[in-house]
């Protein structure tokens, strides 16, 4: 998903896409590139200037998705309720 943002709507500190393949993992820009052209990946922001950025914590997210539990299940575990 990407949404076109001010600069200052973003967290002041967002990944730019080299950063943010570093933070996942190693992933090159090319590959986060080619997941926003799919609308794949992590979720991004595009700002005026056409410049992709990556929060945190929406990296942190898709991240917790990819997650594989014990039983082979993918995310994160439900509570016991």
């Amino acid at each position: 998903m990407t949404e076109i943002l001010k600069a200052r709507e973003v967290d002041p500190a967002a990944f730019q896409t080299r950063e943010a393949g570093k933070y996942l993992g190693g992933f090159s820009p090319s590959t986060l590139k080619g997941w926003r052209s799919k609308g794949a990946g992590p979720r991004w922001y595009t700002t005026p200037g056409g410049t992709s950025l990556y929060r945190k914590r929406d990296l942190d997210e898709w991240l917790e998705k990819l997650a594989v539990q014990g039983d082979g299940r993918r995310g994160r575990p439900k509570s016991a309720a």
